[in-house]
């Protein structure tokens, strides 16, 4: 919720937003290489901070961990309502869902 209370402008913390919404998209390997979008385990969240790492809170030490994406349990990548995403992560949104036959053919081989 930091994540989406933080106003960089102001550089301080709102709390506007009190309730997360996610819009699963697809799984880790339709990701772009975007900081910035989440990452999901089924059961918890995780930023994507680029080159390979995401940051979450960790359960296990009660700390916000940065580790690779490969070492972790996270099956999909998502985006959070309220967060202005740039345009090649709505790009790849929408190749995803509405996905032409040129991208199919491109997918199959």
């Amino acid at each position: 919720m930091g994540y989406l209370r933080y106003v960089p402008s102001e550089k301080s913390f709102n709390t506007d937003i009190d309730t997360l919404i996610y819009n699963e998209i697809g799984g880790l390997d339709t990701m772009p290489d975007i900081a910035g979008i989440g990452l999901f385990d089924g059961s918890q969240f995780g930023i994507y901070v680029g080159n390979g790492e995401v940051i979450f809170a960790s359960a296990d030490s009660g700390n916000i961990v940065k580790s690779p994406v490969s070492e972790g349990n996270w099956i999909s990548w998502c985006t959070f309502e309220g967060i202005d995403y740039p345009q090649e992560v709505v790009d790849k949104i929408n190749e995803i869902q509405n996905p032409t036959e040129e991208n199919t053919e491109e997918n199959e081989e």
